[in-house]
């Protein structure tokens, strides 16, 4: 039987089939069952006791998901169908009785994704005879016989499987049988499939060719990798790739360990190669790594772009919900009306809360009050271009604008004193106005970050990858998200109006048939239908009520008591008058815009200023800039040209407006307190400011006389003035942008007068044409410079109340002769260095002449007028020398004297 199956004509095999691998059979070849034939003269198989049983496994692809790795769960879904699994796979191998095949165990395989399943069967135990003659089969068709009988197992495995169409719910494409040529390594090390395969050789490398022909079986092969010749590692490998998992996984399990006879064609064949495959290490997670960082000039854009997108998307709308809550004042407890209420009920009824009911009797209120009235005015109107308020500090201008914005819903404050105060770098510049507009989430550790990212790229590309942004950029994005909160507040007021509007034109329209209705009862009177009901007049008598107009003179008719009603509630009406308030259109206030400063705060000007060129013309809210500059015009003119500006000018009042001012904030109290006939001229000492005339009121209501209320307040002043534009030593005095005898010049010269010449004081002594000391001491507050034509023209006190304080500095026998003294000393100096100087040029003009008198130039003994000038010019300078030196020896004299005597 074995002679006969074996002669059997089997179908043109492939290259290997008859000399490369044993196990290698064409299907088409062997009989799907193994039955003795009537020719074949073969003896009864015995029991199974008395014959061995031999085994084999098939593998199946499809019976899990594969897992991908630790923290696939996809495992954990099969769990639950395990069982019922494994026994379709069971029931897929059928129990042969030709060979007594039959299912010893399952071995589930879920790393993998599929299942062993372990077979057995018995080979017949009978010799057969062919042509008479007995003959034994030897152990190379023994092995071939155990060969197909395993092969007709993996047949019917894979007919049973596309019979019963096994296919489990998970997996996708086809179910697949597979009988294992190898030994089964089942491991359970976190060693997960791949569909890259590492294939080693134990014996002879194998061929590319043979490696695709044995591997070719389990699937579609993307690529064979040959180990390098340079690589010198054993044992020798080759990388298979396959284009799925499910086919490197079955290639795996099925030749690990399997046995390839050489294929050389030589008498003495080398020794058979046995093949031990693993997974290749997953180069997926780092694929995108190593690619991404081999490619800085296509992922830097990229990472940009993306980081880019994702704060539009994600961050953006909560920067401007968060700008939105601070312009609507969400969290300002102080515009709550429970607090307000609270105030009013403690604070208030113990006259601790401040309230501004000045009487507009006062040149100072009545000034206030126009200028409440002009922006009022402004403000409910459209906006269509700045509105400015301008004047010295202390005047008034913050209370000014708070008080006309008391009362509005939608207000958002930008004090840029106080960002240009903590500004000490251009990153806590942007943080600060960040939190000015409420601007939130800001990511302030991140600009450093990009900063040290852009310095890398420009070693590592050799340019900045673009995550920096300049300050002007990085405020234009604030500000841009600011402009988004407030064209949604904007958005929804004028929805707002439009509502109003159509409400005001039906009103109008209702309004408008009243009246017609009106004029009807007051000269043709009113038709009642009721008549009609009783009489029985046409439709008139079903119906019977509601109000109708005649068709033909268009007459309203009452019908029914319904319409009674309507005309006696005629004369009640609700009229829609403009009550004056500011609209919830959103307003913007800059506070201290364009102060003088660093060259940053000039970046932050130019973007404020742009920015509220935007909303003005956009009409999406009003924008007021508030500031004391005079160079306040110059980057608005630049952002919104050829349109004029709202301005409001407040400046310090007359002492009489100033007396008046007092007293009516005096009597606002109730009490006794007054300004006596002897009070005023002190009183006037202060000057118009609003604020020190206000530290007085309160000073005087603290229980102080007027005399002793003014004397303190002088009295600070000249001490905030001495410390600040003097300095307390030398050293303190050598940190400041101007010298002592220039601010003591100005003292002087302010106290006299009260204002000084501008030109007058630039070109002379002591700042000879040094304007910067002078825009220095303006910075400072010392002075104020004010402007003719657009150039400086008069330097006056930087506060009204600084004269009588510089004043008071010169009464100061002490400070004033210390002062005086280290001036003198300069000036003793610089005497001394110009008649120094004119000697020695006379020294040298006295070398133009021979030890005979004679002129070096010509010989002539007379001396040339030229000569002559300068010599009579180089006396006189010295004789001027002399006289200040002899003068200014007196002075210092005094001054020592009066030094001496000082306690």
């Amino acid at each position: 039987m074995y002679a006969r199956l074996l002669a059997r004509p089997r179908p043109r095999r492939l290259p290997l089939s008859s000399h490369r691998l044993a196990s290698t059979f064409p299907l088409d070849a062997i009989p799907t069952t193994l039955k003795p034939s009537s020719n074949d003269r073969l003896s009864p198989l015995g029991p199974e006791s008395e014959s061995p049983r031999l085994s084999g496994y098939l593998y199946f692809d499809s019976v899990f998901p594969i897992k991908l790795g630790v923290w696939d769960v996809r495992s954990l879904f099969a769990q639950m169908e395990k069982e019922t699994l494994l026994g379709k796979i069971r029931s897929l191998v059928p129990a042969d009785s030709s060979f007594s095949a039959r299912v010893d165990d399952v071995f589930p395989r879920e790393k993998d994704g599929g299942a062993f399943v372990k077979f057995s069967y018995i080979l017949p135990a009978a010799p057969f005879t062919e042509g008479g003659e007995e003959s034994f089969p030897d152990s190379e068709v023994r092995k071939k016989v155990e060969q197909k009988i395993r092969r007709v197992v993996e047949k019917e495995a894979r007919d049973a499987v596309a019979a019963r169409g096994y296919k489990p719910w998970f997996i996708v494409g086809e179910s697949r049988a597979f009988l294992v040529e190898g030994k089964p390594w089942m491991e359970d090390m976190n060693r997960f499939s791949n569909n890259s395969l590492r294939v080693e050789f134990e014996g002879p490398e194998i061929p590319q060719e043979e490696l695709y022909e044995v591997f070719r079986k389990y699937g579609k092969i993307h690529d064979i990798i040959p180990q390098p010749t340079s690589n010198k590692d054993t044992p020798r490998f080759a990388t298979i790739v396959y284009t799925s998992l499910r086919s490197a996984a079955a290639a795996r399990n099925c030749l690990h360990n399997a046995l390839i006879p050489s294929s050389l064609p030589v008498p003495n064949p080398p020794p058979p190669t046995v093949l031990r495959i693993l997974y290749t290490e997953r180069q997926r997670a780092h694929f995108i790594r190593d690619w991404a960082t081999s490619h800085p000039r296509i992922m830097i854009p990229i990472v940009v772009a993306l980081l880019g997108g994702v704060s539009w998307a994600v961050f953006d709308p909560i920067r401007q919900f968060f700008v939105k809550q601070k312009v609507e004042g969400t969290w300002n407890a102080g515009k709550w009306q429970v607090i307000a209420w609270l105030k009013k009920e403690t604070l208030g009824r113990l006259g601790l809360a401040s309230v501004r009911n000045a009487s507009p009797s006062t040149g100072i209120e009545r000034e206030r009050e126009e200028a409440k009235a002009l922006l009022s005015t402004w403000l409910r109107d459209a906006p269509e271009t700045f509105i400015l308020v301008t004047g010295p500090k202390g005047s008034g201008k913050t209370a000014l604008v708070n008080d006309v914005l008391a009362d509005s819903p939608n207000v958002l404050t930008i004090d840029c004193a106080a960002i240009c105060k903590n500004a000490r770098s251009e990153t806590k510049l942007v943080s600060e106005l960040a939190s000015a507009v409420g601007y939130w989430p800001q990511f302030v550790l991140a600009a450093s970050l990009n900063n040290m990212i852009d310095l890398a790229s420009v070693g590592l590309i050799g340019q900045k990858a673009g995550f920096s942004a300049s300050l002007d950029t990085q405020l234009k994005q604030i500000l841009e998200v600011a402009s988004s909160a407030l064209k949604s507040i904007a958005s929804d007021h004028n929805a707002r109006i439009l509502q109003a509007s159509t409400k005001a034109e039906e009103d109008r329209r209702n309004a408008e048939k009243q009246d017609q209705l009106v004029t009807q009862l007051k000269t043709d009177g009113v038709k009642d239908g009721r008549m009609d009901t009783i009489a029985g007049n046409g439709a008139m008598s079903e119906l019977g009520g509601g109000i109708e107009s005649s068709d033909t003179e268009g007459n309203t008719v009452i019908i029914g008591p319904a319409g009674s009603r309507a005309v006696k509630e005629l004369a009640e009406r609700d009229a829609n008058c403009p009550t004056g308030k500011i609209g919830g259109l959103p307003i913007v206030v800059i506070k201290g815009f364009a102060a003088k400063g660093e060259a940053k705060q000039d970046v932050l000007w130019e973007t404020l200023a742009e920015w509220a060129a935007v909303l003005v013309e956009n009409q999406v809210a009003h924008v007021i800039f508030a500031s004391d500059s005079v160079t306040l015009t110059k980057p608005l003119s630049k952002a919104l040209p050829n349109k004029p500006f709202n301005a409001v000018s407040l400046n310090d009042a007359s002492p009489e407006s100033a007396i008046q001012y007092v007293e009516s904030k005096l009597a606002e109290t109730g009490g006794t307190v007054s300004l006596s006939d002897e009070s005023r001229p002190h009183v006037s000492k202060l000057g118009g400011r609003q604020t020190d005339l206000e530290l007085l009121v309160s000073k005087i209501r603290a229980g102080l006389a007027p005399e002793e209320a003014v004397e303190d307040i002088v009295s600070r002043s000249a001490t905030e003035l001495r410390k600040t534009f003097f300095g307390d030593d030398e050293e303190e005095a050598k940190g400041l942008k101007w010298t002592r005898e220039q601010a003591w010049a100005l003292t002087k010269g302010l106290s006299q007068k009260g204002e000084l010449k501008y030109a007058d004081v630039l070109v002379n002594p002591p700042f000879k044409s040094d304007e910067t000391a002078l825009r220095a001491l303006e910075n400072s507050e010392m002075i104020s410079i004010h402007h003719r034509d657009g150039r400086p023209s008069l330097i006056r006190p930087g506060r009204p109340v600084y004269r009588s304080a510089f004043q008071q500095l010169l009464d100061d026998q002490v400070f004033s002769a210390s002062i005086e003294f280290q001036i003198n000393k300069l000036a003793e100096t610089t005497a001394t260095a110009e008649l120094n100087a004119a000697s020695k040029s006379l020294i040298e003009l006295s070398q133009l002449f021979g030890s005979n008198g004679r002129w070096a130039f010509g010989g002539s003994s007379s001396v040339p007028k030229e000569i002559e000038v300068r010599v009579n010019t180089l006396l006189g300078k010295m004789r001027e020398s002399e006289i200040k030196l002899e003068k200014l020896a007196k002075e210092k004299t005094d001054l020592l004297k009066v030094l001496a005597e000082a306690t």
